[in-house]
């Protein structure tokens, strides 16, 4: 009987132990992993869209201000007169 506990204790420090633990760790490893790929990924694309949405709102209210200047500043002060519309 002292041999067999002899027998099991030396294949325990030898290491021959049960590796079922390590199975499990690399699961949760591995689900940890593509949990961090997928946040990194949502994270990158939250920040495309609020740069690319103040980009092109930028670009359309610069827009917008310029033709509105024209309209209201150039086109109001530099009108033809009749006289130069005949000629």
């Amino acid at each position: 009987m002292e041999r067999e506990f002899q027998k099991r204790e030396k294949k325990c420090l030898v290491g021959h132990d049960s590796e079922d633990g390590i199975v499990i760790i690399m699961v949760l490893v591995a689900i940890a992993v593509v949990v961090a790929v997928i946040c990194f990924l949502i994270y990158v694309s939250v920040y495309i869209i609020l740069y690319g949405g103040g980009i092109l709102g930028g670009f359309f209210s610069i827009r917008n201000y310029l033709i509105s200047l024209k309209h209201n500043i150039w086109d109001s002060n530099f009108r033809k007169t009749a006289l130069e519309n005949a000629a």
